[in-house]
């Protein structure tokens, strides 16, 4: 029984033991897994061995988790790595969280590499939740995607990146908002030089209202006053409202009655469009007189919904419901042209041209219109002329020259443009040539005359076309269903439907088999036929590539195209090429920009004067005079001159390039230096914080250890220490500057003009500079004094002897010369003494025209307008002329109903037909 008893426990003891070494053995080997660093399988083992709670193997299986998570961000699997340490730190496995901030970091800095900016700073975004010192990298990127986002003219998004880069205190993101905003106010005074006032003010508005970017206060009450008018010649009334409001937000006084007013036009508009004539008189009637009401319902019934607004061109101003105004300056004065908002008995708009001379005399041209804002001529043939169109005959066309004399009558069809001491001009259908006295040195004998090119007109006769010369002598015969000017000695010629070239003795170049042809540019014609476009030489072979999509002409020895094109499209992969047909691209690039020196593709820089590759690089942009900025594919930058080749190496972290001073910013480690442009050599080691360029040579600096402003010039010559909390604009031998929370002005050497003592400040104009203090501007001189004393709720920099200040201009000595306001100012004076904008009181104009210094007024109508009927107009006249003008009007002379079909309100007559 012993011995039975004895046995059985050894054998569970074997048994036991035998469970045991199982266990063991699983454990050594994932143990030995884990030394040789084959982590995954290590994992596997511990995990399974885990379950059954063996030894240490939960924490073992954490650790080769951990490795295999350091394995993937070596290798740049952010995105794996981040899944495994996300699942390890909520397991509560503490050294993963270290590691779990590294890895966003790290992802975040690959991403922005690649530019994908907003998912870059969702992992800075994340790092900064487990570690807030990771807050450092998430506004570093912000600052970084502006900068991306302003490169690639992105402003709007670039400026949201950039403010909020502000807000968490980067160092650098205010002076590039501050450029931007630049940009910016010169993209609009672009928009509002070619009367585009709807996309300069979606500028200007935010400048001012997120931005408080004083420099685009002019420039917004120009544009406000302009679109203002445009809306309400429009009738469009809420659309003026809405501008009304936004200049409530922006604090202009005097603006929410006329928001109302627009408003209520408005409603009434909306009634009077549904035929709701009832209605629309009693809303009327809620703002104005009952005759006031009455000529407005007139007004609209006569212009209506459908009648187009008349498009001048550039320069025209629109008064609303008075008239159009605009103006042409010449060097001897200005010619002004008004349009009436009365038509002559023929349903033809009545005109005004004025010249006002630069004795500030006025003639009047009755019943002619300036029709051009662009002199033509040259001074080689003496033609300081202005086209002019003549009313009530068919639009008649003539010139005056720059002192208002008509020296050519209105009497050709259309505008005249003189070149070379000759204009081609129209006359009752037949094309001649005259000169800039007016007389006739070709007869008007041709169906059509083209410009002179190489000595040659392409001419039209009895609707065939030749060539012929300035005495009219018949060159080659007219015989070609259409011709082209001549270029390096060919010309192309249609015949039989088909195209060829042909040089000036007639003689074919090639056979007519081509459906379009491009003038000869440097030793090649671009060819078409059947949608593919090539290059023919001037011998009449084709050099191969005729099976393009697209074909550019040679410039500068260069021209781009296409193997495939879409028009408009913005993923056409362009190539570039030379005379002797090498491509200069080996890569595909969807955009090949240009400026006066060279093409740029990609990284590549093309010098256009010498049609040679400068160089490649991973990226290239044009920085003016000739400089590039380029970048290495590890992102170190450079400045190459399109003469001088990479005169700064690319070796610096950034790089910005500064012509008119000859110098560059270089940046190393966040730190700033200056290089000259001469050699690329440092003239100041980098060691600032920020910088700004002020002009001319002058820079100021911030300085790294204390984050106060000091000034050196291109030089490096330091100027002053860094004192300054901030530095704003430099004009007239003056920097404003910051101290302590208040504003001065100082010299570069850091002598004050004055105490620093202001609220707030412009800059220096004409000697003067206006400052604030509680809420009150006046200006001081140069000395700090107190010239004008602090009264006017805004003021404006001195221009031409004057300022605007408060609502009206003032001179040096703060008198007050004439009165305006806001909404009505439409420009400063220029050199001549002459400004345009509206008088009154109250937002109650009474004028509008061109004034001079002393107040006095040019340009309005001088004469009753009923001089220039024959007879004032019966109501059955009117009624006529408006249903010429526009049709639809029938409805408001009949009683109507309105009648919706298909969710679409229309009107019909008492016949049941649909009027509108």
């Amino acid at each position: 029984m012993k011995r039975f008893i004895l046995a059985l426990i050894l054998l569970c003891i074997f048994v036991l033991t035998g469970c045991v070494s199982e266990d063991e053995k699983a454990y050594r080997q994932a143990t030995d897994f884990l030394n040789q660093q084959e982590y995954f399988k290590a994992m596997r083992s511990f995990e399974q061995l885990a379950a059954s709670g063996y030894k240490d193997s939960q924490e073992l299986c954490w650790k080769c988790s951990l490795e295999i998570a350091r394995d993937h961000m070596n290798n740049q699997l952010y995105e794996s790595a981040i899944l495994t340490l996300v699942e390890l730190k909520e397991n509560g496995y503490q050294p993963s969280e270290e590691l779990l901030v590294d890895c966003y970091i790290r992802n975040g800095e690959y991403l922005a590499s690649r530019h994908e900016y907003e998912r870059a700073i969702d992992q800075f975004a994340r790092a900064e939740s487990i570690n807030p010192a990771a807050r450092t990298e998430m506004i570093q990127c912000y600052y970084d995607y502006g900068l991306y986002l302003f490169n690639n003219n992105d402003f709007v998004k670039a400026k949201e990146m950039l403010r909020i880069a502000i807000q968490e205190g980067h160092p650098f993101a205010e002076e590039q908002l501050l450029a931007i905003n630049r940009q910016l106010l010169a993209r609009a005074q672009n928009y509002m030089a070619n009367d585009d006032y709807e996309y300069a003010y979606d500028i200007l508005y935010p400048l001012l209202a997120q931005d408080q970017f004083d420099e685009a206060t002019s420039l917004y009450e120009q544009c406000a006053e302009s679109r203002i008018q445009q809306y309400r010649k429009q009738f469009n009334y809420q659309r003026a409202a809405n501008i009304y409001w936004d200049m409530n937000a922006l604090g202009y006084d005097g603006v929410q009655e006329a928001a109302m007013e627009m408003q209520l036009l408005g409603e009434a508009y909306t009634h009077f469009k549904r035929a709701d004539l009832q209605n629309a008189y009693d809303a009327l009637c809620l703002q104005k007189s009952s005759d006031e009401a009455n000529r407005q319902m007139i007004h609209w019934a006569l212009q209506s919904v459908d009648y187009p607004v008349r498009q001048n061109d550039a320069g025209m101003i629109d008064y609303g419901d008075r008239a159009y105004c605009y103006s042409v300056k010449t060097d001897h004065g200005y010619f002004v042209t008004l349009e009436s908002e009365f038509s002559d008995q023929k349903g033809n708009s009545i005109y005004y041209l004025f010249f006002i001379g630069s004795d500030q005399q006025v003639k009047l041209l009755r019943d002619i219109s300036l029709t051009s804002a662009t002199p033509f001529g040259s001074p080689s043939c003496g033609a300081d002329l202005y086209n002019i169109g003549q009313n009530g005959k068919g639009y008649r066309y003539g010139a005056v020259d720059g002192r208002g004399n008509v020296v050519i009558p209105c009497q050709y069809d259309g505008h005249l443009d003189f070149s070379q001491g000759y204009s081609i001009a129209s006359l009752n259908g037949k094309y001649g040539i005259i000169n800039p006295q007016g007389e006739t040195i070709l007869p008007f004998v041709y169906d059509h005359l083209l410009p002179c090119a190489e000595g040659l007109f392409p001419a039209q006769y009895q609707g065939k076309y030749g060539y012929i010369d300035l005495d009219g002598n018949v060159v080659l015969d007219f015989q070609y269903a259409d011709a082209q000017a001549f270029s390096e000695g060919l010309a192309a010629v249609k015949k039989d439907y088909k195209w060829m070239y042909i040089d000036r003795q007639g003689n074919a170049l090639c056979e007519a088999v081509w459906d379009a042809l491009e003038p000869f540019s440097q030793g090649y014609g671009v060819v078409c036929r059947n949608g593919k476009y090539g290059y023919m030489r001037a011998d009449g072979t084709l050099d191969g590539l005729v099976n393009l999509d697209f074909a550019g002409s040679y410039r500068n020895g260069l021209a781009s195209f296409a193997y495939e094109y879409t028009p408009h499209s913005a993923g056409n992969e362009m190539y570039l090429r030379d005379l002797a047909g090498n491509v200069l691209c080996s890569a595909k690039y969807k955009y090949i920009s240009t400026d006066e020196y060279a093409y740029l593709y990609g990284g590549h820089v093309v010098s256009r004067q010498k049609g040679v590759l400068l160089g490649s690089w991973n990226n290239a942009e044009a920085q003016g005079d000739g400089w590039y900025h380029v970048t290495t594919l590890s992102g170190a930058h450079g400045a190459l001159h399109h003469e001088r080749g990479l005169v700064i190496p690319c070796k610096w972290d950034y790089v910005r390039i500064f012509p008119e001073a000859g110098v560059a910013i270089v940046e190393d480690s966040r730190r700033y230096g200056l290089a000259t442009l001469e050699d690329g050599s440092l003239i100041q080691q980098p060691a600032w914080r920020s910088f700004k360029f002020l002009g001319n040579d002058l820079f100021a600096y911030q300085d790294y250890s204390n984050g106060l402003w000091g000034f050196v010039n291109a030089k490096g010559e330091k100027l002053s220490e860094a004192h300054w909390n901030e530095v704003g604009t430099y004009a007239e031998g003056y920097i404003a500057v910051k101290e302590n929370g208040d504003w001065g002005f100082v010299s570069a050497a850091g002598i004050t003009a004055g105490p620093v003592i202001w609220d707030g400040v412009t800059f220096f104009s004409e000697g003067l500079a206006a400052v604030c203090m509680d809420d009150k501007w006046g200006y001081i001189d140069t000395q700090g004094k107190v010239v004008i004393p602090l009264q006017y709720k805004r003021a404006n920099p001195f221009k031409n002897g004057f300022a605007y200040a408060g609502y009206g201009y003032i001179d040096p000595s703060g008198a007050q010369i004439m009165e305006y306001y806001p909404e009505s100012l439409l420009g400063g004076f220029d050199e001549y003494g002459l400004a345009i904008m509206g008088k009154g009181s109250n937002n109650k104009y009474d004028f509008y025209g061109h004034f001079d210094r002393n107040g006095n007024q040019y340009g309005y109508n001088p004469k009753p307008i009923s001089t220039y009927f024959s007879s004032i107009p019966s109501e059955e006249e009117i009624k006529q002329s408006a249903l010429k003008k526009n049709p639809h009007l029938v409805w408001y002379f009949n009683p109507v109903k309105p009648l919706e079909i298909d969710g679409v309100l229309h009107l019909i007559n008492p016949d049941g037909e649909i009027l509108y």
